[in-house]
């Protein structure tokens, strides 16, 4: 179901927006969240 990585970084945001935060996702994608460089490329 979550063979895209895009999908799956976007859908693991969207889930956390609804939660409390989560350290481990917050080291993930870091202190701000914000997709930079390629991520942004690919997101749109």
């Amino acid at each position: 179901m979550l063979r895209d990585p895009v999908f799956t970084l976007a859908f693991a945001a969207d889930q956390n927006r609804s939660l409390p935060p989560s350290p481990t996702l917050q080291h993930t994608l870091g202190p701000t969240a914000k997709p930079t460089g390629s991520e942004s490329a690919a997101a749109v």
